[in-house]
């Protein structure tokens, strides 16, 4: 991809920061070291929407104001396998 090449950053860690600027504006890079808690609603409509395709996880991440695309790979992880 250009935009690799030229700044040597993934295309994915590109799309990422977008999807945070998106969903919480220029304030999620200043501070991004605080953790969030998400209602386990929250969790399962998250997980059920990435599910049945309607969304992108990056998609997810702007509608639901989520830093990491890693949070919502967990989630799925465990409503896949609920004995983890």
């Amino acid at each position: 991809d250009y935009r690799e090449k030229i700044t040597g950053i993934a295309e994915m860690t590109i799309r990422e920061w977008i999807a945070k600027y998106k969903a919480e504006g220029p304030t999620v890079f200043i501070n991004p070291d605080k953790n969030r808690k998400y209602s386990v609603t929250l969790k399962r409509q998250v997980v059920e929407e990435y599910l049945s395709g309607k969304m992108s996880i990056y998609g997810l991440m702007e509608k639901y104001g989520i830093r990491g695309k890693t949070q919502i790979q967990n989630w799925v992880k465990i409503y896949n396998n609920p004995h983890i």
